[in-house]
């Protein structure tokens, strides 16, 4: 193997021990805004610079298979600030 390819690994490793880190964590955001909520619906929103639409969208798809449903929204950079976060709005009935 390669210094290269050993590079490569070591990169993406990182990079899956991060995901795994974001996805503990806004599930357990999103579980605590289903818990205290006080209607049929929660929103949860990240700022798009922590680049958490990876995890979000992981996080929405094992809700799905609970059951919820989630809408995934993804902001954009502008330079109004009109879109600037991720949203993640989650329904249940």
């Amino acid at each position: 193997m390669t210094s290269m390819e050993k590079q490569r690994k070591r990169t993406r490793n990182n990079w899956k021990r991060e995901q795994r880190a974001k996805f503990r964590f806004l599930m357990s955001c999103a579980k605590r805004g289903i818990k205290n909520a006080t209607s049929n619906y929660c929103l949860l929103k990240r700022h798009c610079r922590n680049r958490d639409y990876f995890a979000l969208w992981l996080v929405s798809k094992k809700l799905e298979a609970k059951g919820f449903t989630c809408e995934l929204r993804r902001g954009e950079f502008t330079f109004s600030g009109i879109f600037y976060y991720d949203e993640l709005t989650i329904r249940w009935e």
